[in-house]
């Protein structure tokens, strides 16, 4: 599959043509809509269990790094880490997730 074409790729490129109007979340002064909020998030949620902790290996980009930190912060209340890994460009995200962050089971 082309690099371009790939979906983390069209995520990404989704991020940034969807309007900015119906903003819903400030994060890192960078304001999102709910459509942006939850595509930044189906890059890491889990597929079959959204309030799951948080644990995916996502391309090293600044940009999908912010729409994710704050999808994250959004749909489970908890911080998401990022850890360097051996796998050039890349980095793995981690999070407790909704169901063990603040807002609880």
């Amino acid at each position: 599959m082309d690099a371009a074409n790939h979906p983390i790729a069209q995520r990404v490129k989704a991020l940034s043509a969807n309007p900015r109007d119906g903003i819903v979340a400030v994060w890192r002064d960078v304001a999102y809509t709910q459509s942006e909020l939850e595509l930044a998030f189906e890059v890491v949620a889990h597929v079959s269990d959204w309030k799951a902790d948080i644990d995916a290996i996502i391309p090293d980009k600044p940009r999908l790094r912010n729409a994710i930190e704050a999808a994250v912060m959004f749909f489970t209340a908890t911080p998401v880490t990022f850890h360097k890994i051996t796998r050039a460009g890349y980095v793995h995200a981690t999070a407790k997730g909704y169901r063990m962050g603040p807002a609880g089971p």
